[in-house]
């Protein structure tokens, strides 16, 4: 999950959830949870790492490891400062029960318990509000300006075919007949400076809005996401149910409506 350093937090309150027997506070977006994460002594931070083969490699070592902490690679060779790239972020117990509103000190029995216990009362989605502004208009690149690769999007494997910018991140469509937005996790490959590329298995909600858009005989528009809240791209990995937005699950998940924003896409 590359992360730029101009990519602004959002803004929002903080408030309790009744999950567990023992709520924790929500996070407001991705650098705040890598706060309280870093104050669980869940963080590992690591300067000088090679996005070519020493990413990729520490992060497949991690996730065969029980316990190991979340991945913050920084200083990264050929990229500015500050141009991160986070893994293994879910890769543990407490991480997980800290994104879910859950005690990030409970036992994984207890997560596990606690969780379907949720899930068996029920999530009750609470849809999202849209808003006419954000942060994320704040640092704007269009056509030729746009240069993926200052991004350090890592070569994760060695025989892969290049670098993936999308591998913890998440995609959002839309359905062009009755407007249902998804969000997804699927791969992406940087291509060159202002080309991505996209795969999303047949299926899936995504592929299934492509193929409607390219049977109207038009492009399909997808807003990508890296360095996006946790939660979200914890959404997005997990099959809900047709037709249901993920923005909405993951705001009864914690309780408050997440705040969204028509892009120009």
């Amino acid at each position: 999950m590359p992360i730029g350093p101009l990519a602004r937090h959002g803004r929002g309150r903080e408030m309790g959830m009744a999950i567990a027997e023992r709520p924790t506070r929500t996070f407001r977006d991705l650098r705040d949870w890598l706060r309280r994460i870093d104050d669980l002594g869940e963080l590992r931070v690591v300067r000088g790492a090679r996005s070519e083969d020493e990413i990729g490699m520490a992060t497949e070592l991690a996730g065969r490891v029980h316990g190991t902490p979340a991945l913050l690679f920084d200083e990264i060779p050929g990229y500015k400062k500050g141009f991160r790239v986070l893994s293994n972020g879910l890769g543990w117990f407490p991480r997980l029960a800290l994104t879910l509103g859950l005690d990030p000190k409970m036992s994984p029995e207890g997560l596990v318990r606690a969780w379907q216990k949720r899930v068996s009362e029920g999530i009750t989605p609470i849809p999202s509000v849209e808003v006419k502004d954000g942060p994320i208009f704040e640092n704007v690149k269009r056509g030729a300006d746009v240069d993926m690769t200052i991004f350090p999007a890592p070569k994760w494997h060695e025989n892969d075919g290049g670098r993936y910018i999308g591998t913890g991140s998440f995609d959002i469509t839309r359905d062009p007949d009755n407007g249902w937005v998804n969000l997804g996790c699927y791969r992406v490959m940087v291509h060159d400076k202002n080309k991505l590329g996209f795969y999303i298995s047949p299926g899936k909600h995504g592929r299934m809005h492509r193929d409607a858009w390219l049977g109207r005989g038009e492009k399909m528009p997808i807003a990508f996401v890296a360095g996006g809240d946790p939660l979200l791209f914890l959404a997005a990995a997990t099959e809900v149910q047709f037709g249901l937005t993920e923005y909405d699950w993951a705001g009864g998940v914690r309780g408050e409506p997440y705040r969204v924003v028509k892009g120009p896409v």
